[in-house]
Parts: C-alpha cells; sequence; structure tokens
C-alpha cells in the first residue's frame, strides 16, 4: 500500500476536512481516501437507496394508551363488510 503527501492543502480545507472527518466518526485520512475513491469513480454512491431521516422524532413517542386507541382504530378498518361482499 503506498502512501501520498500533499502540499499545500488550504487551512480552511483543512479544518473543514477535520471537522467533516468528526462528523462522520472517521479519520482524516480514512475520509479524504473516500472521497478521492468516489471521486476517481472506484466507488458508486448508491442511487435508489437514499436514507430519510424527517420522520424519526415520531417513531417511539406513543404512550400505550395511544397505540391501543390508534391500533383499534385500524383493527376496525379492516373489518369485512359482508353484506358488501355477498
Amino acid at each position: 500500500m503506498g502512501s501520498l503527501s500533499i502540499r499545500g492543502v488550504d487551512p480552511s480545507l483543512a479544518r473543514l476536512l477535520k471537522e467533516k472527518a468528526v462528523n462522520s466518526s472517521k479519520s482524516v485520512n480514512r475520509l479524504v481516501l473516500d472521497v478521492l475513491e468516489k471521486h476517481v469513480g472506484l466507488t458508486k454512491t448508491k442511487q435508489y437507496t437514499n436514507e430519510f431521516h424527517d420522520l424519526d422524532h415520531l417513531f417511539g413517542n406513543w404512550s400505550e394508551k395511544e397505540y391501543q386507541h390508534i391500533q383499534s382504530k385500524i383493527d376496525a378498518e379492516r373489518q369485512i363488510d359482508k353484506e358488501i361482499w355477498e
């Protein structure tokens, strides 16, 4: 495995790389390798598997009473009206 030295890195670029690495739970070295691999086409971005987290705050917040209320509504809607289907 080879190594590279990159000279002339602007301080603001170095700061941004460090911040991005911390936010991604990666080392700066791993982050730079990932960026380079992606840029030259060694890794592909997943095109149709985007994860969205805009509704995460809704999960796990129902009380048992709220859950039972909503579940009873769902169960009532799932009842088949035999008169309609005969």
